[in-house]
């Protein structure tokens, strides 16, 4: 059933592109002379990692179908909301691998506008109240639990974030300018 899922998204490609997912997730090792190194960059692209993701979402949910294994209700958190989806029959796996493919290259190209981003240990209201006492502009740009939010702005209002924050006694933690390749919170 796994298989399955890897064996459907080898049929499937991108726009403007001659390879597809599997030949990305498992290149070819005999007579490559692409570097482990390359490989991993070019796997870890977030236009590349987010369609990876997908296809090994779509394994992991026919392996439980196979074993009989049906969810009442199903949701999502960021890429989880595409497999959600896929999930719940809204979509099927050749729009989820596209919407994802999407994402990804909207990741790619908005990492690509300079600025920073910032998580922070503390409810969302208080964050927005501490900012706003000291007129500081930065965008709440992910709400991630109860108690974590992550900041975005320019790399100047990031900073004066950063700093207002700590001196109230709040945990930050600035993400790599490479965030969208890693996984991170």
């Amino acid at each position: 059933p796994a298989l399955a899922a890897w064996k459907q998204a080898a049929k499937l490609r991108f726009t403007g592109e001659k390879k597809s997912i599997n030949e990305i997730v498992f290149p070819d090792s005999h007579g490559s002379k692409q570097t482990p190194e390359k490989h991993l960059k070019q796997l870890t692209d977030t236009q590349w990692a987010q369609p990876a993701i997908g296809t090994a979402s779509l394994a992991y949910l026919n392996l439980l179908q196979c074993l009989g294994i049906q969810a009442d209700a199903v949701g999502g958190h960021s890429y989880g909301e595409l497999t959600a989806l896929y999930a719940a029959k809204a979509i099927d796996s050749d729009t989820l691998l596209k919407l994802a493919r999407r994402r990804g290259e909207l990741m790619r190209d908005a990492a690509n506008i300079p600025g920073a981003m910032t998580a922070v240990r503390s409810p969302a209201k208080k964050v927005e109240e501490i900012l706003l006492a000291h007129h500081v502009k930065v965008r709440l740009a992910n709400d991630n639990a109860p108690n974590q939010v992550v900041l975005s702005g320019t790399v100047d209002t990031i900073e004066q974030a950063e700093a207002v924050l700590e001196s109230q006694g709040l945990r930050v933690q600035r993400l790599p300018k490479d965030y969208h390749r890693l996984s991170f919170i």
